[in-house]
């Protein structure tokens, strides 16, 4: 082979790999959403900061996941301390399981 065509096979061999998703920052209006979500299910308003904070930092799916398991456990009766104790709880268990470091920004495209 000539050297030109070795040039070439390397530069197709020299892929680079990419995830087929990334978790890319909320928009404003997304944010402002995330945040309308948590305080109307969780009722805390005193912690509003801090879940601002999550809306930044923590992927919505999450986010939603938790909110979820929220409500179900109101329905269900099974809160022991808070909405916003549980709420947070399952949220740093689940950052926790997908290695999501809570409250550092995302480094994903916006």
């Amino acid at each position: 082979m000539s050297p030109e065509v070795i040039g070439k096979e390397e530069r197709l061999n020299d892929v680079v790999e990419t995830p087929l998703f990334r978790a890319r920052a909320p928009s404003e209006d997304e944010q402002g959403y995330l945040l309308d979500e948590m305080l109307s299910t969780l009722g805390d308003v005193e912690s509003e900061g801090y879940y601002r904070r999550l809306a930044v930092t923590v992927p919505k799916d999450i986010i939603f996941e938790a909110l979820s398991l929220v409500r179900r456990a109101v329905h269900e009766g099974k809160i022991r301390k808070s909405r916003g104790a549980l709420f947070v709880a399952i949220v740093k268990r689940a950052c926790a399981d997908r290695g999501v470091v809570v409250g550092q920004a995302f480094n994903g495209a916006r």
